[in-house]
């Protein structure tokens, strides 16, 4: 069996590049896409595609749980779980600090990761196998993001939110690193790399043969890969 590869956290259109560039690296794609957009004008927004795209309703863990098994169902087995947080992507819609933001803040960016994760190391558990990838994107600098935009926007929502996704994938590189079944990689880029450049380093590394289990610096805890110009020489998961 071929590898599979489920996308989750830059949702379709926008995460099309990380599944064309998983599929042209020989993988079968889910790609999440939200559950508004595909109810709205699938017709127009989602034009059609040679992966599958089921829909995730941030707000909701029963929707986290239903595009697991719907993940499940289509690739039948799932080899790799990869969640994006893309910073400068979620600045457009929570540039200002309000009651009605932090609340929508809070389900998009941080509680409906946690509800997936969840669901992720559930249903790795259950197969026995599978490597989760956390894709970290960086906001730009306040002044690249300033003269880009033409206006400085509130970036504290975003922020913490990054923050708390960060937070998120470290501990789960602690908990799960002395499992035998799950494996857990830390990749992040700046905010001025383009998705492709991303999604062909990312799967460029992962297909290396020289891609092998590092253990934990115990000092300075799981460390964040970072995209280079370097030659991919293969990822170290995480293993205590």
């Amino acid at each position: 069996m071929g590898k599979t590869t489920l996308i989750v956290g830059k949702e379709a259109p926008a995460g099309n590049v990380f599944a064309e560039v998983a599929m042209k690296h020989q993988r079968s794609v889910v790609l999440s896409v939200g559950q508004e957009e595909k109810e709205s004008d699938e017709q127009q927004n989602l034009p059609s595609t040679s992966w599958n795209i089921v829909p995730w309703n941030r707000t909701s863990s029963l929707s986290a749980r239903s595009f697991i098994v719907k993940g499940e169902h289509l690739l039948t087995d799932i080899t790799e779980f990869i969640v994006i947080f893309d910073a400068n992507w979620y600045l457009s819609d929570f540039n200002t600090l309000n009651p009605t933001t932090c609340s929508r803040a809070s389900d998009s960016m941080i509680t409906s990761y946690f509800f997936m994760v969840s669901e992720i190391m559930s249903q790795i558990k259950k197969q026995g196998h599978g490597s989760v990838i956390f894709l970290f994107k960086s906001l730009p600098t306040v002044d690249l993001a300033t003269k880009k935009e033409g206006e400085e926007k509130n970036r504290i929502l975003v922020s913490a939110s990054a923050a708390a996704f960060r937070g998120l994938a470290e501990s789960v590189a602690l908990e799960y690193a002395s499992q035998e079944y799950s494996k857990v990689l830390l990749a992040k880029a700046d905010s001025g790399i383009d998705d492709t450049r991303f999604a062909t380093w990312l799967f460029e590394a992962l297909d290396s043969p020289n891609t092998h289990g590092a253990k934990i610096d115990s000092r300075n805890g799981p460390q964040w890969l970072k995209l280079s110009n370097k030659p991919s020489s293969g990822f170290s998961f995480f293993k205590r």
